[in-house]
């Protein structure tokens, strides 16, 4: 019989129970409305004209971040991002993650290592913030994020975290009972967890024929999207999708909050 196999559904097991990181991540919420432009993140709005920074004490300050790079420690290492590649960053209490979301709603968590936060308020001098005492960051939003969103493969990982970019290995390969299939990056539409009582790992091929098998390559590499290289261990991934531009289509509300 051959290993390919007519889809029951298109994307079947799409999202598997993860750690904490992704109940959180839904709960807090992104839109990305009005063209490119990711419009809220945390479940608020993002201004067109100023940033806004929410105290873990409610107090809320318009008006100007001026730290220019962000460092943020991840399970892959430490990535350095500018300002006008962040929407926004939400930081946790004591040992819990802090989490970053960029303008092509890349989704990390890790924890920031940046220092005092300098903020030009919007009617008055420029303060240093500590950022312990700081709860979420909402970078203003600009018509310029259009042609930072780059978004080639999409790849969600089981703790919730979301990353685009250049995934490689090219081809994979997947053991069926027939044998080893090569899939290529170029023909694979979604690579995710297969139907109960089936191998492990299920590939949607773009002409909708379906293989399923256990996935024998360990890691992905990733060029991503807002620059960088990480390696991601094949375990921790949930699913990833292979067409440029691909993003998952995620309940609209989830406890209340909008979500992507």
């Amino acid at each position: 019989m051959s290993p390919f196999l007519q889809p029951e559904s298109a994307h079947p097991g799409l999202c598997r129970s993860g750690g904490i990181i992704i109940y959180l991540l839904l709960a807090w919420g992104l839109v990305p409305t009005e063209g490119a432009v990711l419009t809220h993140v945390f479940g608020r709005e993002r201004k067109a004209g100023a940033d806004l920074i929410i105290m873990s004490n409610g107090d809320r300050l318009s008006g100007m971040v001026t730290n220019r790079e962000w460092a943020l420690e991840t399970r892959f290492g430490v990535l350095k991002l500018g300002r006008d590649q962040l929407a926004g960053l939400r930081l946790g209490e004591g040992e819990a993650a802090d989490l970053m979301v960029t303008v092509n709603a890349n989704l990390l968590a890790g924890h920031l290592d940046c220092g005092p936060v300098s903020f030009a308020l919007a009617a008055g001098p420029l303060v240093v913030l500590d950022p312990s005492k700081i709860e979420t960051i909402l970078f203003r939003r600009s018509e310029m994020e259009d042609a930072a969103r780059t978004s080639r493969q999409y790849m969600r990982l089981r703790s919730g975290e979301a990353l685009t970019g250049r995934i490689s290995p090219d081809p994979l390969t997947l053991r069926t009972p027939e044998g080893m299939v090569s899939v290529a990056r170029s023909d694979l539409d979604f690579l995710g967890p297969a139907n109960a009582g089936r191998p492990d790992s299920r590939a949607v091929l773009r002409d909708k024929r379906v293989v399923d098998g256990t996935l024998m390559n360990k890691t992905f590499e990733v060029d991503l999207d807002i620059g960088g290289h990480v390696t991601v261990k094949v375990d921790d991934v949930d699913f990833l999708m292979g067409g440029d531009g691909q993003r998952p289509r995620e309940p609209e509300r989830i406890g209340g909050a909008r979500v992507v």
